[in-house]
């Protein structure tokens, strides 16, 4: 079976695209967890806080990830 370069890149950006809506998913059950019921119910806990923090450092590290996976290039100006 040959490899076609272009369709593998198609394929892997679709997997990175699918594994970034499921942190996405996560990130937002935490916000709501944090933010959004508490408010709601009026009833702060000590783990609300910790909720939130868990999903903006979550929301950085998936940040982080695609930066690795998908460096910016360099652009030398107009052509």
């Amino acid at each position: 079976m040959l490899i076609d370069p272009p369709q593998e890149r198609k394929l892997l950006e679709e997997e990175i695209k699918l594994t970034a809506t499921w942190v996405s998913g996560f990130v937002l059950a935490f916000a709501i967890a944090g933010v959004v019921q508490p408010l709601l119910t009026g009833t702060f806990t000590g783990a609300s806080p910790i909720l939130f923090a868990a999903g903006v450092v979550l929301h950085l590290f998936a940040r982080f990830m695609l930066r690795r996976w998908y460096p910016l290039e360099k652009f030398d100006g107009p052509a």
